[in-house]
């Protein structure tokens, strides 16, 4: 894991998802809280690029990697920038045409809206950044993945509930959301620790969060039974 994002947006990471629980606590996003986070989702690459550029610190991790794998070298930009455009439309099309899918299986087994929510939905509109980030890190761009992660997880906060927020009012006790926010607090610190102890993500923690993951569907279908 590359030091620099690390210092850039893993402190950035945690203000969202400290703020998540903070906007349900009264049982509504309001107008106002909404503008507070939609505010964040503007501010925060700002941030993020203003400190970039005054960052000289250490080289990433993965230099020697990328130095071995650099496949635009030489590639009109015109190309590169239609590569771009035609993989981001397939990964959303792709994303969509699986929740769709999903969902109506999901509401035949008779699942509720909220479960299905949290699992049949969240998984669909994660599997184009698990597909990128599976291709950058097999691809030797270690950073570019993890910090894919952690700027979707930024923004997934930020800019959805504040964008929805500011449309209309979403009401969701935060009673009702306690497994949720709580694994979304304990895997989130969690992941924070496995990129700043070592700076190297194993396979022994990238099992554990899996396995995380696993418990907090367990925990969702056993509250939707029970």
């Amino acid at each position: 894991v590359d030091g620099r994002p690390l210092r850039r947006e893993v402190p950035v990471l945690l203000l969202p998802v400290a703020a998540a629980p903070r906007v349900l606590l009264d049982g509504v996003d309001s107008a106002w809280e909404a503008a507070i986070l939609l505010g964040g989702a503007i501010t925060t690459p700002i941030y993020t690029l203003f400190v970039s550029a005054k960052d000289t610190g250490e080289p990433p991790a993965d230099d020697a990697e990328v130095e071995d794998f650099d496949p635009g070298q030489g590639e009109p930009k015109v190309r590169l920038g239609l590569i771009t455009v035609v993989g981001l439309a397939m990964l959303v099309g792709g994303g969509d045409f699986f929740v769709d899918g999903a969902r109506g299986i999901a509401k035949l087994l008779g699942m509720s809206d909220p479960l299905i929510g949290a699992t049949v939905v969240a998984i669909g509109t994660s599997l184009p950044e698990l597909a990128a980030s599976i291709v950058a890190a097999t691809r030797g761009y270690s950073s570019l993945a993890v910090g894919n992660v952690v700027g979707s997880n930024i923004f997934n906060i930020f800019l959805i509930l504040g964008t929805v927020g500011l449309i209309r009012p979403i009401y969701g006790p935060i009673g009702d959301y306690k497994a949720q926010l709580g694994f979304l607090i304990g895997v989130t610190v969690l992941g924070v620790l496995f990129m700043r102890g070592t700076r190297r993500i194993a396979r022994v923690e990238g099992l554990l969060l899996l396995a995380a993951y696993v418990a907090f569907i367990v925990l969702l279908v056993l509250q939707a039974i029970g």
